[in-house]
């Protein structure tokens, strides 16, 4: 390994973890525990409602720990969290909410839930939905504008770039998407419901989706007029670049537009299907999924799900998931490959954070594992499913789980000097995101050793999902 590339990740000499029934619940005890410890610790050193508005971003701040506890109390009954924990939990939520919202008018670019204003609006809404009458009218009405106002501009939006999950359209969608899914729910009061479904409907969501689409083809074709040659058959320009990620490109917008109602997305389902396969033509070689194309050659590619390969299995889930039967033969070979470099590459040194970090690398494998405990009660079978070996991603992932619970913050000296995140606590770089992994994995074990369905309900990755919209984000 070149210098460089030691920096970036450590050589894996992990062990993976066997799947026998002892040692999962073994495992289980153990991630429970972390997600318990772990919010212990935000607790006490984390601040609350930030009135920097920088700092109510889901990505860094204190928005994300309120989307942390949201999701923990959907599945806190099946982690068996204690009643007093779980009694708790709504509150904890607003604590780290601001207590008000004014409106703002939105930008091009800067429209997505997880880094802009919108972020604290909708998850307002949805935990309004969920608690009826637990924030102010003030508060509502502040949050529904700038969701509205959000929506109203992507739709119109006739400029290339800003489609992506971490900034732009595609992550406003995943935000209209939780909602609707709450609203089917039948949650919240009449009058909230009436004045949500006015702009979050089956057209307005059809209408965003059809605007990504168009600025994929749009971008597939100047990519070919600036470089000469064919591209994947969408592309999405972001500054220049046209990134392949989950965070910042064509990975995480598949996967958001995946999760769409069937009705929406079949009229664009070829093209869909073309860009995967062109993906997995790109990672065939090694594994590995450059950042961006054109693809230039590095010795150290980046293994971490906001700008590499995990992206791309993450994206393989979804569509498994969705769509099972159309999940090509062809595609399982690379998706091994991509699989196995990131099991070699993806301890990354940055820590145990979602966007750069052990939690977010592990997340694809733990979904493919849910995949196959589901399937063992239904008529899909796992190589119906296309399921590459589930137990190994099954053991794979809980290996890195397990790993990444004695890491910073949780753990100060940890046994390699992985790297402690510039915010620690934070959904995407720190602790926040880590628990909502450890999790979605305690409820994958509990699903995978009891063959049922309702062992709890496993959410996904915060912002992009993979298991369907829930009504969380």
């Amino acid at each position: 390994m070149s210098s460089s590339t030691q920096q970036r990740y450590f050589e894996n000499q992990l062990q993976p973890l066997p799947t026998d029934d002892e040692t999962l619940e073994q495992a289980f005890s153990k991630l429970r525990e972390a997600v318990l410890v772990g919010m212990r610790l935000i607790e006490r050193s984390a601040g609350r409602q930030s009135t920097d508005r920088r700092r109510d971003s889901v990505y860094t701040g204190s928005a994300g720990i309120a989307l942390m506890y949201m999701r923990i109390a959907l599945q806190g009954n099946a982690l068996e969290l204690p009643e007093e924990t779980l009694s708790q939990l709504p509150d904890l939520v607003l604590s780290h909410l601001p207590s008000y919202v004014s409106g703002q008018d939105p930008r091009p670019g800067h429209i997505s839930p997880l880094d802009s204003h919108v972020g604290p609006s909708v998850l307002l809404i949805l935990h309004e939905l969920r608690y009826p009458k637990s924030i102010r009218n003030s508060a509502w009405n502040g949050a529904v504008i700038n969701f509205k106002a959000a929506i109203d501009l992507a739709i119109a939006d006739t400029q290339l770039g800003g489609d992506g999950v971490l900034y732009g359209k595609a992550g406003l969608l995943w935000g209209m998407l939780n909602v609707s899914a709450a609203l089917a729910e039948g949650l919240g009061q009449d009058r909230h419901r009436e004045e949500l479904e006015e702009f979050i409907n089956e057209d307005s969501i059809r209408d965003l989706v059809e605007n990504i689409i168009e600025d994929g083809m749009a971008g597939a074709e100047d990519y070919k007029a600036e470089f000469g040659h064919e591209g994947p058959e969408l592309a999405w320009p972001w500054h220049g670049k046209y990134y392949l990620g989950a965070l910042h490109g064509t990975c995480g917008i598949l996967t958001i537009l995946l999760q769409c109602p069937r009705g929406i997305i079949k009229p664009h389902f070829e093209p869909i299907v073309s860009t995967i396969t062109a993906l997995l033509e790109i990672a065939s070689y090694n594994g590995h999924l450059p950042a961006s194309l054109p693809a230039r050659r590095r010795s150290d590619p980046h293994v971490q799900i906001c700008h590499g390969s995990p992206g791309l299995l993450l994206l393989l889930d979804t569509f498994r998931g969705k769509f099972p039967s159309k999940y090509l033969s062809e595609w399982r070979n690379t998706e091994a490959k991509v699989s196995f470099a990131v099991w070699d590459e993806g301890l990354v040194t940055k820590g145990l954070g979602l966007c750069h970090g052990v939690t977010g690398n592990a997340w694809p494998w733990l979904l493919t594992a849910h995949m196959e405990a589901l399937s063992q009660d239904s008529e899909r079978s796992g190589s119906a499913l296309g399921l590459p070996e589930a137990p190994d991603r099954l053991s794979k992932a809980l290996t890195y789980l397990i790993h990444s619970t004695e890491l910073p913050p949780i753990v100060q000296e940890p046994l390699l000097p992985y790297g402690t995140p510039d915010n620690p606590f934070s959904m995407f770089e720190g602790l926040a995101g880590a628990i909502c992994a450890w999790a979605d994995a305690c409820l994958v074990i509990k699903t995978w050793l009891s063959g049922k369905e309702d062992a709890g309900p496993v959410l996904g990755l915060p912002g992009l999902g993979g298991m369907g919209p829930a009504g969380v984000m």
